[in-house]
């Protein structure tokens, strides 16, 4: 399954710290796999990590200013 996630953020976001999104309803989530259920896809700043509870969290490659918005892709199986 493909999702588009975006987010609001008010603050600086600083590089390679998970910020949680959201979540994801129950009947979306992706299927736990062997090792831990995480799926990490390419965004435009960096990665978006879906866990197998379905947390959504964004960790950018780079630190990326409050006035910049958060819009990432992530592809993940569903369960």
């Amino acid at each position: 399954a493909m999702v588009d996630l975006s987010f609001s953020h008010s603050a600086n976001l600083s590089a390679n710290t998970q910020y949680k999104m959201g979540t994801l309803k129950a009947g979306y989530r992706p299927a736990i796999a062997a090792y831990g259920g995480l799926i990490m896809d390419q965004s435009e700043y960096g990665n978006v990590v879906i866990s197998s509870a379905g947390d959504v969290f964004f960790r950018p490659s780079a630190s990326v200013s409050s006035s910049v918005p958060v819009r990432c892709g992530a592809t993940y199986i569903l369960a």
